[in-house]
């Protein structure tokens, strides 16, 4: 299992150019999302372009893919996220 403890952002620059991990995506007021990526900087990145919800995230490398999966699914367990969640599909709705 990886060891804690996570970094923190904001800023943008302490996410690394080149890697894989585990990310947790908060609010102010919960845990909003827990995921893993091969590029971590690239899908955290989608995710704040996204989501003016967040307001930190917290990261740990991990290159091996099964190590990824098991710290995500144990933190999704831990914590259960609200966009985490079992039949819980989130939809992007566009106001013109």
């Amino acid at each position: 299992m990886p060891r804690w403890p996570f970094r923190v952002l904001p800023p943008v620059d302490l996410l690394p150019y080149t890697g894989g991990g585990v990310y947790v995506l908060l609010s102010p007021a919960e845990i909003l999302y827990v995921g893993q990526a091969k590029q971590l900087r690239q899908r955290i990145m989608d995710h704040l372009r996204t989501k003016d919800s967040i307001t930190s995230v917290y990261f740990i490398l991990v290159e091996d893919l099964k190590e990824r999966e098991d710290f995500e699914e144990y933190l999704i367990k831990t914590f259960r996220p609200v966009l985490n969640r079992k039949g819980l599909r989130c939809r992007l709705v566009v106001v013109t």
